[in-house]
């Protein structure tokens, strides 16, 4: 499966219900293209799923 975030409204940003969503799925491509998640939404979600963020080399 592949999720990806690509709007930056305010509702996506810190949202622990979306964090939770996402979590629960299976194992999973999530695909940030711009950047919403922060550092440790990334290390939380990293741990089940392959998780890639635009313009971050690192991930």
């Amino acid at each position: 499966m592949i999720s990806a975030i690509t709007t930056g409204h305010k509702e996506y940003r810190n949202n622990p219900d979306l964090l939770d969503k996402l979590f629960q799925q299976s194992a999973s491509f999530i695909y940030d293209t711009i950047g919403v998640l922060t550092n440790e939404e990334i290390r939380l979600l990293s741990s089940k799923h392959t998780v890639k963020v635009i313009g971050r080399g690192d991930l």
